[in-house]
């Protein structure tokens, strides 16, 4: 059948350094995969990552972790936790990580949520990501403040979250709506954008409480 089933303590390691473990594991030599339903445990020189399972494709080209996933990319700018609920992928060809069913990504007292997450890595290790994307329900958080979108960008170095789409900015008492917004984690500065070609609808609009003035 050109397979191998391993079971029990499982270890595979990679010449990237990357130690992976688990309790069941198939390797398929005319598909040229490797797969598990079981849990799986992956620690590396760029983080750690915890799954129901994984597939290992084209030579490790594509990696789909499996069900519920928890991740941690260690980043210059501080580590980053990406969490998910239906499957983590892995495209090592294009450096793209997919997190996908209420993903959420964490970094330090900043939290950007939604439907699917992506992640733009490169291979350096004093700068990891360089982009992360965020689609459907889409919210970004500190715990002051809330902006939520249709779709936000979000550089982790810099810490600003561009947001578009039904934009709202929460702060307090304070809530305001525009069709785009830019939201500065760090220093909750946040500029607020008129769509220019949509008269009324696309104009910035809200209700200001201001904190007490001391």
């Amino acid at each position: 059948e050109e397979y191998i089933y391993f079971e029990q303590n499982v270890r595979a390691d990679t010449k990237s350094g990357y130690r992976a473990l688990a309790d069941a594991v198939i390797v398929d030599y005319r598909k040229n995969t490797m797969e598990s339903d079981a849990p799986v445990d992956v620690k590396g020189p760029g983080g750690t990552l915890k799954a129901q399972g994984f597939l290992v494709q084209e030579g490790g080209d594509h990696l789909t972790f499996k069900k519920q996933t928890h991740s941690v990319i260690r980043d210059k700018s501080g580590d980053v936790t990406v969490t998910s609920q239906n499957g983590l992928f892995v495209d090592r060809v294009k450096r793209v990580i997919t997190a996908v069913g209420s993903a959420v990504v964490r970094q330090d007292n900043r939290t950007l949520k939604g439907d699917k997450i992506v992640l733009y890595y490169t291979e350096n290790p004093d700068d990891r990501l360089k982009k992360i994307e965020a689609f459907g329900h889409v919210s970004a958080e500190t715990p002051t403040e809330r902006i939520t979108g249709d779709q936000g960008n979000y550089d982790p170095k810099a810490g600003l979250v561009d947001m578009t789409g039904n934009v709202h900015v929460y702060q307090g008492s304070t809530h305001l709506t525009a069709p785009k917004a830019r939201m500065n984690l760090k220093t909750g500065v946040h500029s607020l954008i008129q769509d220019q070609s949509t008269a009324g609808a696309g104009r910035v609009k809200g209700t200001l409480i201001p904190a007490e003035v001391k």
